[in-house]
């Protein structure tokens, strides 16, 4: 065999060694900050890989990075973009769809869609539809075609059924 169509072989220990030499490598590297003290919205997003527009829903949930306005730019410090992070990462507590749904409502006699009752019972159409049919859930219907259910109704059917 030609030294051409050799391959070269790297023991494992040795690829462990380099890998731990770019590991100190690019911790020196970030160590050394020489990036920017913060960034525009525009770099922020690249960063991340997301786009403006999540950027803007994040920012209407109230959970988007403290920013600040340097003239007419909003930036985003890097111990803002640290911080965010580290939120992410270690959410309060997980919020499910049926938690935030909860939240909105405050008033026992709200009427809920189809889809907040499926979610806050916790089943699939086919069983949420032999549910209904059941007559055990009170509904009210607005329309020709759609429906409500009654919150305080689908309380009770979670607590009893």
């Amino acid at each position: 065999m030609s030294k051409s169509k050799r391959r070269a072989y790297v023991s494992n220990k040795e690829l462990s060694k380099q890998l731990a030499e770019i590991k100190a490598q690019l911790g020196r590297l970030l160590a050394r900050g020489n990036g920017p003290a913060s960034f525009s919205l525009r770099q922020f997003c690249n960063r991340h890989g997301i786009r403006e527009r999540h950027y803007y829903q994040l920012q209407a949930e109230g959970r988007a990075p403290r920013t600040m306005t340097i003239g007419n730019e909003v930036r985003i410090s890097r111990q803002a973009e640290a911080d965010w992070i580290s939120a992410c990462e270690n959410p309060a507590r997980p919020t499910t769809h049926s938690d935030k749904i909860l939240e909105n409502l405050s008033k026992e006699d709200r009427w809920i869609s189809p889809l907040e009752a499926r979610t806050l019972l916790g089943v699939g159409r086919t069983q949420f539809s032999k549910i209904r049919e059941s007559g055990a859930l009170t509904v009210r219907k607005i329309g020709y075609r759609t429906l409500r259910f009654s919150l305080a109704n689908v309380r009770a059917y979670i607590d009893g059924g």
